[in-house]
């Protein structure tokens, strides 16, 4: 299960109301993936998107180490603050993620597991207006 999909070192902007092509006229990013809300549905089972939005992928986050992401990221971050604030600021942009890949493997008597962002990574956010998200993925 290595398909691009399962990646998930991206940032996102997505909104129930968001114009995404004028988003799309007015971004100095060009973007990895665009959603229309409703627009599409691969499958039988996939839900159709209540989102429109795009995503930009910072990497593959599969085989970057999750502090590794973290550095990239806030180097992203910090070196276009201003453009990721518009993004961030744009109409209808009610979803703004900083998604970052977590494998995790699981071992014999592990009960839990504890994250938290760098002080340098929740800066970079704050400046911003995205959220961190880590998504985790057991093996084991």
């Amino acid at each position: 299960m290595h398909d691009a999909h399962r990646n998930f070192f991206k940032l996102m902007v997505h909104g129930e109301t968001i114009d995404v092509d004028a988003l799309l006229a007015r971004s100095l990013f060009s973007f990895d993936h665009v959603c229309r809300r409703g627009g599409y549905r691969k499958t039988d089972t996939e839900i159709i998107p209540r989102t429109s939005g795009v995503e930009k992928h910072l990497g593959d986050g599969r085989i970057i180490d999750v502090l590794e992401q973290e550095a990239q990221a806030c180097d992203v971050f910090e070196a276009h603050r201003d453009a990721l604030r518009a993004l961030a600021d744009f109409t209808g942009a009610d979803i703004r993620l900083l998604g970052l890949h977590h494998p995790v493997h699981l071992r014999p008597g592990m009960t839990g597991l504890g994250v938290q962002p760098s002080t340098r990574l929740m800066k970079a956010m704050l400046d911003t207006g995205f959220e961190p998200v880590h998504y985790l993925w057991f093996t084991g």
